[in-house]
């Protein structure tokens, strides 16, 4: 079995949690928003993104994509 590279721990402030935990319990939250927000809590748990993209319908590529998102090095706003 080929695996990929190691999974990049993630770490959700609480506030972040609750905020994505919300988005996936609110009727009105687009699907896509929804799903996104289910990725990102599932891959805090440290659940394959093999595993991720069959409980939700993503495509295994998609589902690495949104949790990287928030592991991005914030950058310093560059104003002179």
């Amino acid at each position: 079995m080929i695996t990929g590279p190691k999974k990049r721990p993630l770490n959700l402030t609480d506030k972040q949690r609750d905020v994505l935990a919300s988005l996936v319990r609110r009727r009105l939250t687009p699907q896509q928003v929804a799903k996104r927000a289910r990725v990102i809590l599932e891959s805090e748990q440290g659940i394959s993104n093999l595993q991720i993209s069959k409980r939700i319908p993503f495509d295994r590529p998609q589902v690495g994509v949104w949790p990287r998102t928030l592991n991005r090095p914030k950058r310093a706003s560059g104003g002179d």
